[in-house]
């Protein structure tokens, strides 16, 4: 490729390049056996036409950057840089991440500070080893998804045609999750913005179990969406298109703290910018004491529900044991059940459930049953609230937080023989939470 002085020429090389590219594809397309392989062809010299194409953009601009090297404070006395001389540079790039050559102007510093600042690379914004935030980006989600090594050979080079290591996707992913968690601690961790008057902010939160070092440790994890992006894509089945993701090895302390600096940034204000909760938070669960206990502490005022198909769970099991070997007859008592609770009737079937247990014709097993049943809701009584959250329009079950303990947690952390030590798996959970949250990545690479 021409040097930067010769621009003309360069650019009637690529040119030529692009015609030498339609020629071939015009042939290979005469060749039915040739044709096969049109698309791998034409990829693969697309890639190295693209190659040549950013080596001549970033040559072409290396005069104006020379220029504005009095622009460019010194990173440590923050005083302009002078320029120095032009050398040749490598930088890796999204089209295949092999080094590419290019040349760069040198700056240094007029003020004595022994900084040599390439600054190709530093208005690129490269890493130490020359990859572009964006190859970064690319490398970062494909370990968030995949093991590092599925990673690296598999999606980076097999589908994207990028060289890469293992090792280099694991660097950068340990960079990246550092960002990652703290944005999601902050609660900045993707987007949000202010509710609409009439929507109200999901929160939704549940545990999964993951080997951790020496044994199994639960991650705590919560989902939260505002009601308008909830739309109904079919039957009693909804999709999130505004979601922010929190993922925790911590205690409900950490979960919670995390949790409301996500929801204060949803919240309307006040006159005197005080987050506005009252009314604006629905907190469903499978009903956990330490979930109950960290929506008490942390979202005071919420609209707290249990789980409508949790509860419908426990009920239905009930109704096994009591009426065992007649399906019809425990069809009947499970439906009588959930038309008390969701006709608003709760102190109506509570009072059901504890006049069953003292009749004398049940068996142990379904005396026990029942009582076991009226333990579960009793305590519970207050987020049995479902015919009021009918006639508000909102949701009942969490498929939202169980969905997420199976694609955020369990599809890149419980693979088969999978076994994890404390900070990677802390690392790795901030990473699925970025990947889920909706433009949870934007900005975490270049951050890092």
């Amino acid at each position: 490729m021409p040097k930067i002085s010769d621009a003309a020429a360069a650019r009637k090389m690529l040119h030529d390049k692009l015609d030498e590219l339609l020629n071939r594809a015009e042939e290979t397309a005469k060749d039915l056996h040739k044709f096969k392989e049109v698309d791998k062809m034409v990829r693969d010299e697309v890639l190295s036409l693209g190659e040549d194409v950013v080596r001549f953009g970033i040559e072409a601009a290396a005069p104006s950057l020379r220029l504005r090297a009095r622009d460019t404070p010194c990173p440590h006395c923050k005083k302009p840089l002078q320029f120095k001389q032009f050398r040749r540079t490598t930088i890796r790039t999204s089209l295949t991440g092999e080094p590419m050559p290019v040349l760069s102007p040198v700056a240094v510093c007029a003020h004595g500070c022994a900084v040599l600042l390439n600054l190709v690379r530093h208005g690129l914004g490269l890493d130490d080893d020359g990859r572009t935030i964006r190859l970064r980006e690319l490398a970062a989600m494909a370990g968030t998804i995949e093991p590092f090594e599925a990673a690296a050979s598999q999606v980076l080079s097999e589908l994207a045609g990028i060289t890469m290591s293992a090792n280099g996707v694991h660097g950068i992913c340990q960079d990246v999750a550092e960002v990652a968690r703290e944005r999601m601690n902050a609660g900045m961790l993707g987007q949000a913005r202010t509710l609409k008057r009439e929507e109200v902010l999901y929160v939704m939160a549940d545990g999964c179990m993951v080997w951790v070092g020496d044994g199994w440790h639960e991650v705590k994890f919560a989902v939260i969406f505002p009601s308008g992006s909830n739309p109904l894509v079919s039957k009693d089945r909804h999709t999130t298109t505004e979601r922010q993701v929190i993922c925790t090895l911590g205690d409900r302390e950490d979960l919670g703290d995390a949790v409301w600096n996500a929801v204060e940034r949803w919240l309307p204000r006040d006159v005197d910018g005080n987050a506005v909760a009252a009314g604006k938070i629905v907190f469903i669960s499978d009903g956990s004491v330490w979930l109950r206990n960290m929506c008490e502490e942390k979202l005071p005022g919420a609209f707290v529900l249990l789980d409508w198909y949790h509860m419908a769970e426990h009920v239905a099991e009930t109704a096994k044991i009591l009426h065992a070997g007649n399906d019809l007859a425990a069809h009947r008592w499970r439906k009588e059940q959930e038309a008390l609770l969701m006709n608003g009737r709760v102190s109506a079937m509570l009072n059901g459930l504890e006049l069953l247990t003292r009749n004398a014709t049940l068996t142990k097993a379904a005396c026990e049953a029942v009582t076991a049943l009226h333990g579960f809701l009793e305590p519970r009584r207050a987020s049995l609230r479902y015919c009021e959250a009918k006639a508000r329009g909102y949701l009942i079950g969490s498929g939202s937080a169980e969905s997420a303990a199976n694609h955020v947690v369990q599809q890149r952390m419980k693979r088969a023989g999978m076994r994890w030590e404390r900070d990677g798996a802390t690392a790795m959970l901030a990473l699925r939470a970025a990947w889920r949250s909706t433009k949870g990545f934007v900005g975490l690479v270049k951050a890092a």
